[in-house]
């Protein structure tokens, strides 16, 4: 096992899975995680990610002390991205 960003093979991969990842990377990190898959998948490869997400385009605290939970048990120190933004981002690292 390894950190994502410590593989340095360019399209060493023809396909990569993400299941319940890019949610743990926090907001500020989307640009680098995406463009490590970007730069580890080969140029025809392929891409699951499955994470999960939120509608709120604002990125805001959850209500009803759902956001103390996530912070402190499920997501510490990371953020659900809104849809919107996740698509940016792998947009922008091609």
């Amino acid at each position: 096992m390894c950190d994502y960003r410590d593989l340095n093979e360019p399209g060493a991969y023809d396909k990569i899975a993400s299941v319940g990842m890019f949610e743990h990377v926090g907001l500020k990190n989307l640009s680098v995680y995406f463009e490590a898959v970007h730069r580890l998948l080969k140029d025809d490869g392929l891409i699951l990610n499955h994470g999960i997400t939120t509608r709120d385009v604002e990125s805001r605290w959850l209500g009803l002390g759902a956001g103390e939970l996530s912070d402190r048990c499920v997501f510490p120190d990371a953020g659900l991205p809104p849809v919107s933004l996740a698509s940016k981002e792998l947009a922008r690292a091609g």
